[in-house]
């Protein structure tokens, strides 16, 4: 599995902690079949531009070699106005530097800037990568709204804990629904501790597996992304 979401670098948000809890996330990582991760904790400014995310994903880099991971880059960019320009010339804000920018929309609402911000990424050749769109309560009840995006081009990522309904049953529902017509693009963990790789990882692929089959469950798990990994 190629894991696209991930707050494993340590010290930087609400993610891992310490090395220690790194870690351990990179040990459950493995144990659950997880083969790479990009590392996408929450942009913050100053973190970034003090080089400190920079710093942390380097020293966690020999770990990840010793659980034959491969440890990449990138972050997750919450909706706003100035995404498109927050982004311009920084590939490192991208999915391990590609066009691909992994966009996290507010639970309860779909910002009115949405649409102009992902047309101005389309414009600057930027794909959206929508993380867990089926928590965004507005989109999940909205099905027409959520084809049109797809049909757009936007890609969906869907989080583990959402198909075993760690979310509420709502969003399950919503979830087995967009599995189930294919409408999804990958499946990532979101981990914020090791608890999420241990508790979520394995036992969704096997419930994806039983909705959609085992080709589809492949590519959202793996074949998407590393078709994403290999464009620059």
């Amino acid at each position: 599995m190629i894991d696209i979401h991930s707050h494993i670098i340590f010290g930087i948000d609400d993610g891992a902690v310490t090395l220690e809890h790194s870690c351990n996330m990179l040990r459950e990582a493995h144990n659950s079949g997880v083969t790479a991760i990009i590392a996408t904790p929450h942009y913050k400014q100053d973190m970034y531009e003090a080089g400190l995310v920079q710093k942390n994903w380097e020293e966690l880099q020999g770990y990840a070699d010793c659980f034959k991971i491969k440890l990449l880059a990138g972050c997750e960019m919450r909706m706003n106005a100035f995404l498109p320009e927050m982004v311009s010339g920084k590939k490192e804000l991208a999915l391990n530097k590609t066009r691909f920018i992994l966009i996290e929309l507010p639970p309860d609402k779909i910002p009115s800037c949405s649409e102009d911000v992902f047309y101005r990424l389309r414009q600057n050749q930027f794909t959206p990568v929508i993380a867990h769109p089926e928590r965004n309560r507005t989109l999940a009840g909205n099905f027409s709204l959520y084809k049109k995006w797809v049909e757009a081009g936007y890609l969906m990522q869907v989080d583990s804990a959402s198909i075993l309904g760690h979310n509420g049953w709502k969003v399950k529902a919503f979830t087995k629904k967009i599995i189930k017509m294919k409408l999804i693009h990958f499946i990532a963990s979101d981990a914020h501790d090791a608890y999420d790789y241990r508790e979520y990882t394995g036992r969704a692929y096997e419930r994806v597996v039983g909705w959609a089959g085992q080709e589809f469950a492949h590519s959202v798990y793996f074949k998407n992304a590393e078709d994403l990994l290999m464009k620059c």
